[in-house]
């Protein structure tokens, strides 16, 4: 069972798409790298991840939130 599951996630700032019907898992014992450039959505996407902002449209299943 994923530790973490995202499906169909959408962001947009104006017209500017930065997520458009992303899709992440994050497996046990994995480990992952996020990668791209300046304004492409890399700490929208981990902020939504962490609950601290909302996307709009979004499936988040399985999260296991560590304190």
């Amino acid at each position: 069972m994923p530790y973490l599951q995202l499906k169909d996630a959408s962001l947009a700032f104006g017209h500017v798409p930065l997520l458009d019907h992303a899709e992440f898992q994050l497996d046990p014992g994995e480990r992952v790298a996020l990668i791209g450039r300046n304004g492409t959505g890399k700490s929208s996407l981990l902020s939504a991840l962490a609950g601290l902002s909302h996307l709009e449209r979004e499936i988040i299943a399985n999260v296991v939130r560590y304190n």
